[in-house]
């Protein structure tokens, strides 16, 4: 009868050292993610300026001084047009704000958008979660996109980080929505629109994610008809929203999202470098050269997903599927375009 006793007091032994080494390896994991954003923003705030964001600060440089029509960083060329209208306002405003209060900083505008970056660390790891994804699932996020943003996105002030993370924050709130009924299903969905819409209004490449977007839905709509008539209410409503936000953001420069998208067609027409098949030009081909991250990270995200499809329905958990399948067309188109664009 003592020996029993003595190996089921083991067991617990060695269950709470696995317990414990488990807590310590999880702790590692956040160090490591905090370890690699730390030297993410020591590293920009060395880096030499570059042509885009000075393009960027000395565009709010002029906002912030209240200059005319013709922007000074436009002085020797008046037939250009104007960024504000071609990128949209939020970016370009919210650095006017930052010099009006820290001067003007290279790195106030470098720090804002690694704050970006880390706000898309918690959104995605926030998605993970709501689809059922364990703490460890979170964690591999965590420092995946952690570690894109730091080892891929080499040049620094990038408003990039701050533009997916407020259209990612939309796609978190949608997916929160869509599990109410009623009134509250149209408000929250509605409210999903709003950060949606300052993404629009931050940079044309958010039409990418637009597109993925509005591929997941159809796609989730299909498959899953019990949920087909709150998806398709409740994107409609977020779009909607999405739509009118950055059309009152274009307002004062007499633009609409119909309007803007037809100017950024105008606007690129001779531009055969950053023209993309969007705005009728450009080619349809995989873009490895500025994508040698995903070309690597692909494979292994591919061969994640087949492993989990072949766990075993008795894995599965129904009643977030639907999720599981938004995320990952949404996430795969996102990626696809991207690299032919």
């Amino acid at each position: 009868m003592r020996t029993p006793a003595r190996l089921e007091n083991r067991d617990e032994e060695s269950l709470d050292l696995n317990t414990t080494q488990s807590r310590w390896f999880y702790l590692a994991g956040i160090c490591a993610v905090l370890l690699v954003l730390l030297i993410n923003l020591v590293v920009t705030e060395r880096q030499e300026p570059w042509e885009d964001e000075i393009f960027a600060v000395s565009t709010g440089w002029s906002l912030a001084r209240s200059q005319g029509q013709t922007l000074s960083v436009l002085a020797d060329y008046p037939r250009t047009g104007s960024p504000i209208v071609f990128y949209g306002p939020v970016s370009f405003y919210a650095e006017a704000w930052l010099i009006r209060v820290f001067g003007l900083s290279l790195f106030a505008w470098r720090f804002v958008c690694f704050l970006g970056l880390v706000l898309c660390v918690f959104i995605c790891a926030a998605l993970v979660k709501a689809a059922g994804g364990n703490r460890w699932a979170q964690l591999s996020t965590a420092m995946f996109i952690t570690l894109a943003g730091s080892v891929a996105g080499t040049l620094p002030g990038r408003w990039d980080f701050i533009t997916s993370g407020l259209f990612l924050s939309g796609v978190l709130l949608f997916v929160g929505s869509i599990k109410k009924t009623g009134s509250t299903l149209l408000w929250r969905a509605a409210l999903s629109g709003l950060p949606i819409g300052f993404a629009l209004a931050s940079s044309p490449r958010t039409l990418t994610l637009s597109l993925a977007a509005v591929v997941a839905v159809t796609f989730t709509a299909l498959v899953f008809k019990e949920i087909r008539k709150v998806l398709v209410l409740g994107s409609v409503v977020a779009f909607s929203a999405a739509l009118l936000i950055h059309s009152l953001l274009l307002l004062p420069w007499g633009l609409n999202s119909i309007s803007w998208y037809a100017y950024l067609r105008r606007a690129t027409k001779s531009d055969y470098i950053n023209a993309t098949p969007f705005m009728g030009r450009g080619l349809w081909v995989l873009d490895l050269q500025h994508h040698k991250v995903l070309a690597l990270a692909f494979p292994l995200l591919l061969i994640v997903a087949l492993l989990g499809a072949f766990k075993g329905k008795r894995n599965v958990d129904l009643a977030r599927l639907p999720l599981r399948v938004f995320l990952t067309v949404f996430a795969a188109t996102n990626l696809i375009v991207m690299l032919l664009m």
